[in-house]
């Protein structure tokens, strides 16, 4: 239920009176936008709802959008739906460019329905976040919010994993580059647009939108991990793909930079799964990958502390940091220092 005298940055607009209200509101309006489509495409949107995904973009926006008082700005909840829509929308396409037939634990659109009918789907999704974007009652929020912006990043993000496909040159520091856009611009839109509900001090929205970058960092590094240490049934989307589809991410990149004879037996195609797993494993690959997000978690951390969050605000989003940097390890048995 809304509550519409909540004491929040913009007093006068309806908020939830806390997390879980705002966080179901999200859930019945991504749900109500995809099986509530026109009938044309209906059956292929309403396919989608049946695997929602963790919406950790979600919750992040909810989270940096909590005041004080612990109630959430209705117009947050409508970014938040909008914000994990776009997210939908990439994936779709994504699928259709990995050839994958496996999202969220059900079939993809591209599998069910063939490319052409996918491509045209996720265009629709674009549109329909737009859509809900725009229905925010705070104008002047929804503009701060640049939301072409972030899309823009996110496709130049997507375009140059694309052109580098295959690119077994691709040093470190162009890979960082490419998810910068692909996967950290979204989540930090994410904070950037929760921070906008929070609070108008600039200093501080930024350090929010820096925080989300960090995260977004850390998630695609713990992703790029996964693929090389987890199975399909546990990940709940193709695992052991990236490097037969030609893409080359951070642990592939390291163990290439520590072992050029397995560099060179790459660029010669002789390699099987086994042996890159293998290979990857015992050149480090992964332990600097891993290292290196937690660099980034540790950023993350001190930025965590200095936004000076009310507890359960600050717990939130401590959470979102684990789940980040975890991964799939829901239970981590220590915790890294901070």
């Amino acid at each position: 239920m809304i509550d519409a005298t909540q004491n929040q940055a913009r007093p006068q607009a309806a908020c939830y009176p806390g997390f879980d209200a705002a966080f179901e509101a999200v859930k019945e309006r991504i749900d109500g936008a995809l099986t509530g489509s026109p009938g044309l495409i209906r059956s292929y949107t309403a396919h989608l709802a049946g695997a929602r995904g963790k919406m950790i973009r979600a919750a992040a926006l909810l989270a940096c959008a909590q005041g004080e008082d612990g109630g959430i700005p209705a117009d947050a909840a409508e970014l938040a739906a909008a914000v994990e829509m776009l997210h939908l929308a990439t994936l779709v396409h994504d699928d259709v460019i990995d050839d994958a037939d496996l999202r969220r634990g059900i079939p993809t659109l591209q599998r069910m329905y063939g490319r052409r009918t996918a491509v045209i789907c996720g265009d629709y999704l674009l549109a329909a976040s737009l859509r809900l974007a725009a229905q925010v009652g705070d104008r002047e929020r929804y503009l701060d919010l640049r939301l072409p912006d972030y899309v823009g990043r996110i496709c130049l993000g997507e375009l140059g994993q694309h052109l580098n496909n295959g690119n077994l040159e691709l040093t470190a520091y162009r890979y960082l580059k490419i998810i910068g856009g692909k996967t950290a611009a979204l989540f930090e839109a994410a904070f950037y647009a929760g921070a906008l509900f929070f609070t108008e001090e600039e200093r501080l929205i930024r350090r929010y939108a820096r925080l989300g970058r960090q995260i977004g960092m850390i998630f695609q590094l713990t992703d790029d991990c996964i693929d090389f240490e987890s199975d399909e049934a546990t990940a709940k989307k193709p695992v052991r793909s990236d490097y037969e589809q030609g893409v080359v991410t951070l642990p592939l990149i390291r163990a290439f930079e520590q072992d050029p004879a397995f560099l060179e037996r790459a660029r010669r195609g002789k390699l099987a799964r086994a042996e890159v797993d293998e290979r990857v494993r015992a050149s480090g690959g992964l332990d600097d990958a891993r290292r290196l997000s937690k660099r980034y978690y540790d950023r993350a951390a001190k930025l965590l502390g200095e936004l000076g969050a009310p507890g359960e605000k600050r717990r939130r989003l401590t959470e979102i940091l684990d789940r980040a940097f975890y991964g799939l390890k829901l239970q981590p048995a220590a915790k890294p220092g901070r």
